[in-house]
């Protein structure tokens, strides 16, 4: 289940920083939203894979 997950997310909305983003922003502004997305991105990946194993075990997943 977790496998088609990730496939899923990769191919849906996991891609939309790098895909979506820079075709919405004017060139100027295109490297700081860009930059500003995809760290947000990474951040909301590092706090889930965090907060997902102390809820599983709070959980008796």
């Amino acid at each position: 289940f977790v496998y088609i997950f990730v496939v899923f997310f990769a191919i849906g909305p996991g891609s939309v920083p790098w895909v979506i983003l820079p075709e919405i922003f004017a060139q100027g502004a295109r490297p700081a939203a860009t930059s500003v997305a995809v760290v947000t991105n990474w951040m909301s990946n590092f706090a889930v894979g965090l907060i997902f194993p102390l809820l599983a075990v709070s959980e008796s997943y």
